[in-house]
């Protein structure tokens, strides 16, 4: 991730300090704040605002902190629930109480011996509130901060005595109180901050963007973020950890203490790396290197690969990086790649592991926080040139086994056992992927290895819901071919065409498409409809097909044919048909394409709400489309990651006309609608 880190290192331990690889462990024992409960404000010398929290959250989070071999200072409102208040509770009402107490007995026996590492401490008001846990949180021995407490945002100037109760109104006049946790890391940059955001019948999507937005400008390490439906109420709560670089993680209630605090082990650190700027007026390198990382960074953009931090934000997520003369090129902290220029990028010359110091030079921004990792790789991988780290998800990685916070010596330790082995795609959890090149070319055949045809067909539908829902093409196939005919649904995909012809009137319908796993997706949706002869596993370019057909119809996939392909399949599509059968096909139009920067949109289909980026690079007579999607479910409250890149070949209308004449059609039709050309094509 490019933002501006959450911590100042701390100074360098000794060489003789540092762990070999297999000694590394999670931090054996933590000191931890949390707050819980609700502040409250004075109306007057008798009279509170306050609001409905019990501090159920916060007191489960210090259990599981104390059950984890932990310190726990339990700051906590008057009346809010503390550590295994439950545990320790007799229930009188209990039909057995012989066996109650021996519960009691036994739960005591188990709790006491951690609540010995445990402060519990009252707060009263917002003000004391306030000045407790800044005063708290500058000590040194405070290593994270879990802040809970849902602190007052608004509060009245509090009247002197009692105000009368003989008025028939009572305006009360609200000020907006400080944020507490934006003051934080002023205190103290060093300390691991958790945050919370609730919000009221919001879209899980915008609970995650104004979540992430706070956690930025807290400098927080780590945000639950809780959405509910007309309440509070923990059974209608979505919940979803937020990391610094972006990642949602969504939990289910009963597990988020547990879970919490599994991530804040794992990402906490004490061994930070350094940044050592050295500015100049121009980069220590030649202007034609320079320009030829720009124009690799922008077209890796225009693959959709660098989400934004926010939706109206410049900076964007990942790194590019280059081996040089110099050291490592690689762009800067907080860059925009999808229009870089020389202020994006910035030079690691050296990094020294045992002082955790990075040395880069720049015309002004720091180097990537991933610049230490992407050097050490360089360093570690001589055959390695070129580095794209992308928050996506691939299935062909080889996953890292911890979860690290960027910048951290914590972060190369885990992953450089897979640098070692020889990796290509390495997943970090929650951060993306890094991707080992020796060539920038080698890049496009991972990612379509890697697309949804072949590694996540389920996700497909989700994926492309506005490009599916489009009935233009069978529109086209309506008009010319009855309904009683035999149709050919070729490239079927996941069956999408097909279930519109059926709606249609259609019934003697076979799908056909290369890729099993979509077709598989297509049987799911359509096997109660159809037969199971009707799908079929086969190429464009083969078709073994006995049986003629009144139509054929092919959706966007003609573009997967090359150049040499393009006649031959045609062909084969001609010899499908019966005498008068028509081909109807879509194809992109180039000079309709789009390729100024990528797009962002947003659909829902059902609970589903999906969120994508995605580009266009036109390269060597092809299109690339990715796109980035994210997948929330508003009602189960699951979030999935799903990267797609698709390549197509691109014909122009006159270059199509051609090869259908080619392949023995005795006519042709063609339009443009929007960024498509549509074709029928008569036998």
């Amino acid at each position: 991730m490019e933002t501006t880190p959450q911590h100042e290192p701390q100074p360098a331990p000794a060489e003789s300090e540092q762990p070999a690889l297999e000694q590394i462990a999670l931090p054996a024992q933590l000191r931890i704040l949390v707050t819980s409960g609700g502040t409250r404000v004075p109306i007057d010398a008798v009279r509170e605002i306050t609001n409905g929290s019990a501090g159920r959250t916060g007191a489960l989070i210090s259990q599981a902190a104390l059950e984890h071999g932990h310190e726990v200072h339990y700051l906590h409102s008057r009346g809010a629930h503390t550590p295994f208040q439950r545990e320790l509770a007799f229930n009188p009402d209990a039909a057995d109480l012989s066996a109650e107490e021996q519960r009691i007995v036994a739960d005591a026996r188990r709790v006491v011996p951690l609540l010995r590492h445990a402060t519990l401490e009252r707060t009263g008001t917002f003000a004391q509130y306030r000045e407790r846990v800044l005063e708290l949180v500058a000590r040194p021995e405070i290593d994270v901060a879990i802040m809970a407490m849902a602190a007052s945002d608004y509060g009245p100037v509090a009247a002197d005595g009692k105000i009368s109760s003989t008025n028939d109104q009572l305006l009360i006049r609200c000020e907006r109180l400080p944020k507490i946790i934006s003051e934080i890391k002023d205190r103290r940059r060093d300390v691991f901050l958790v945050g919370f955001k609730l919000l009221l019948n919001e879209a899980p999507d915008a609970l995650i963007e104004r979540a992430y937005k706070s956690l930025l400008r807290d400098s927080q390490d780590l945000a639950v973020a809780n959405v509910g439906r007309n309440s509070m109420s923990p059974e209608e709560l979505l919940t979803y950890i937020i990391t610094a670089e972006r990642g949602v993680i969504p939990v289910a209630r009963q597990d988020l203490p547990d879970t919490l605090l599994k991530i804040i082990e794992e990402r906490f650190s004490r061994r930070y790396y350094r940044s050592e700027l050295t500015k100049l007026e121009a980069l220590p390198i030649a202007a034609a290197e320079q320009a030829e990382f720009l124009g690799t960074v922008q077209r890796c953009a225009k693959l959709a690969l660098f989400n934004r931090y926010l939706a109206d934000s410049r900076e964007e997520f990942g790194f590019v990086a280059k081996r040089c003369a110099a050291g490592t090129l690689i762009t800067a902290r907080g860059s925009a790649k999808s229009c870089a220029d020389d202020r994006d990028i910035s030079v690691v010359t050296d990094v020294d592991e045992t002082a955790r110091t990075v040395r880069v030079t720049s015309t002004g921004k720091k180097a990537s926080l991933n610049a230490p990792l992407a050097h050490l790789i360089m360093r570690a991988r001589p055959e390695v040139n070129c580095i794209v780290h992308a928050h996506i998800e691939l299935p062909e990685a080889r996953a890292v086994g911890r979860d690290t916070s960027p910048a951290t010596a914590e972060d190369w330790e885990a992953i450089k056992p897979l640098v070692e082995s020889g990796a290509q795609i390495i997943q970090q959890p929650h951060h993306g992927v890094l991707i080992l090149l020796e060539h920038e070319r080698d890049l496009l055949p991972i990612l379509e290895r890697n697309n949804l045809y072949r590694t996540h067909a389920e996700h497909y539908d989700a994926a492309y819901h506005r490009f599916l829902a489009n009935k233009n093409l069978t529109g086209l196939l309506e008009q010319h071919v009855p309904k009683d005919a035999a149709v050919l649904d070729l490239a079927a995909g996941t069956g999408e065409v097909t279930k519109q012809l059926l709606e249609l009137g259609y019934s003697d319908i076979t799908l056909a498409d290369a890729a099993a796993p979509m077709l598989e997706v297509a049987r799911g949706k359509l096997g109660r409809l159809l037969p199971e002869s009707s799908f079929v596993h086969t190429r464009m370019e083969e078709l073994p097909f006995e049986q003629r057909f009144g139509g054929v119809i092919v959706r966007q996939a003609i573009n997967y044919l090359s150049p040499e392909a393009l006649v031959p399949a045609l062909s084969r599509m001609r010899d499908a048909l019966q005498p008068g059968g028509s081909l109807v096909f879509n194809s992109f139009d180039p000079a309709a394409l789009k390729q100024d920067g990528v797009r962002s949109g947003r659909a829902e289909a059902d609970s589903k709400i999906l969120c994508t980026v995605e580009g266009n690079l036109v390269q060597d007579g092809k299109l690339y489309h990715g796109q980035r999607s994210e997948v929330f479910d508003a009602h189960t409250g699951s979030y999935e990651l799903i990267y797609d890149l698709n390549s197509f070949w691109l014909y122009t209308q006159s270059q199509f006309e051609e090869a259908i004449t080619a392949a023995g059609f005795s006519s042709c039709e063609a339009s443009a609608q929007g960024t498509s050309l549509y074709f029928r094509c008569g036998r």
